[in-house]
């Protein structure tokens, strides 16, 4: 008897480290699945703040074309 229980004792070992073995595969997995969402969110959050700066730039873009040639005139005073 004494050898069933301590065979019966092993298997249920075994079973033990074979589900921390797949917990923790599982972790690991998980860890660098996380790694990359942080990776990607640190990239969004960069751009969403280069976002209103592009934005500001374009504007100030598209007015200078617009207008400068009319505030040169006007500060200069010369009429082509």
């Amino acid at each position: 008897m004494g050898e069933t229980a301590s065979y019966a004792g092993r298997l249920n070992l075994q079973e033990q480290v074979t589900r921390i073995d797949r917990a923790i595969a599982e972790t690991q997995k998980f860890q660098r699945e996380s790694k990359k969402l942080r990776a990607e969110e640190l990239k969004f959050d960069r751009d969403r703040h280069l976002i209103p700066a592009a934005a500001m730039a374009a504007f100030i873009g598209a007015a200078m074309a617009a207008f400068g040639p009319a505030i040169l005139r006007a500060i200069t005073g010369h009429y082509p």
